[in-house]
């Protein structure tokens, strides 16, 4: 999520009936992606900047504000046996490393001769190998606080392990997911809350980014699986603008296999990335405060949900005393957002 100078602040079982849809969801992870290039502020804006810290104390009770918990969105691991993942496609200069996927449960410790054709000298399946497959989750073991993860890689019938790393393992995705969110989302209007779509050059590798105004209307023309390393997020909801340009918007759809110190289970898991409805038709303010949200400028006088659609979600919020004076606190990853009566009075770095 952006910050003010310029910083970042950011059990279902598969039925029959689906098989044609996950079958063509496959197919898309190697294909190749083209891209073309309500309150009244109760102050004047001014920038925010305070380099000291104030000396604050917790106090007990959390800050209001809160919006409603949706559901968690997760299947838990210890639920995988039965379920798909699919290998997702990586960047070119990566497939060099190959999938944290092993053909036995002793990882990278086996003993047994390799098969160069199929791993690499660490034992890691090549990419070649599994890119684009279905792999059926058979077992899972709990060993002390990591997962023991084995699947069965459904057109060869090879197994595969993997052992989570803060509960997920890099490089697989559940294939309801993409489903699930072709479903939810072609067709379909957003808006991008980092005010920017993305794209990717399938020739080069390279990514870009197009600017593009919170309220901006952008267009879901499909979904697809994203590619790896960069973004995290699996999967993308390819976009047009009105004026033509297309790019990506990268998303969780659910919480699974998503690394426990990232997910928000207090929000729905595309919450930090799109907007559902226009924010400008939701909330009325006047256009210096919209300029200042597009601009990622977070200033005095703003409100809670100005501060909220300007730089999205805190990672948490407290009250804290100052001075004898109790504040709302808003912590970001590189900021402390600071309210008195419900209206910005200060930031202060972390």
């Amino acid at each position: 999520m952006a910050v003010s100078d310029g910083r970042q602040v950011a059990c279902r079982m598969i039925c029959p009936a689906r098989a044609a849809v996950i079958a063509t969801a496959i197919a898309l992870v190697c294909g190749a992606f083209i891209p073309c290039p309500g309150r009244t502020r109760r102050q004047p804006p001014s920038p925010v900047r305070d380099t000291a810290a104030p000396a604050v104390t917790p106090a007990a009770a959390p800050v209001a504000a809160a919006r409603p918990a949706p559901p968690p969105n997760l299947l838990a691991i210890d639920h995988w046996p039965g379920h798909r993942f699919v290998a997702l496609p990586i960047s070119p200069v990566y497939r060099q490393f190959g999938y944290e996927l092993y053909p036995t449960a002793a990882l990278d410790k086996e003993t047994s001769p390799a098969d160069p054709k199929l791993q690499l000298k660490n034992r890691r399946y090549r990419y070649e190998v599994l890119a684009g497959k279905a792999l059926r989750v058979e077992t899972v073991e709990k060993r002390d606080t990591v997962w023991l993860v084995g699947m069965t890689e459904e057109s060869s019938g090879r197994r595969a392990f993997g052992l989570t790393h803060k509960s997920a393992i890099k490089g697989i995705a559940l294939l309801d997911d993409l489903e699930e969110a072709q479903a939810r989302w072609t067709g379909k209007t957003v808006y991008a809350r980092n005010r920017q779509i993305n794209t990717f050059d399938s020739a080069s590798g390279k990514m870009g980014s197009v600017k593009v105004a919170i309220e901006t209307p952008l267009t879901v023309t499909g979904v697809r699986w994203g590619i790896l390393p960069l973004p995290p997020q699996p999967l993308w909801l390819m976009v047009r603008t009105p004026d033509s340009a297309q790019g990506f918007v990268p998303v969780h759809v659910s919480w699974t296999n998503v690394m426990d110190d990232v997910r928000r289970l207090d929000l729905e898991p595309w919450a930090e990335f799109v907007f559902r409805q226009n924010p400008r038709t939701q909330y009325k303010w006047d256009d210096e405060v919209w300029a200042q949200i597009n601009a990622h400028h977070l200033t005095t006088g703003m409100t809670f949900d100005q501060a909220w659609v300007c730089w999205g979600e805190s990672l948490s919020r407290d009250t804290v005393v100052d001075g004898g004076i109790p504040l709302t606190r808003w912590t970001y990853k590189g900021e402390h957002v600071l309210f008195r009566d419900g209206v910005v009075v200060k930031t202060v770095g972390r």
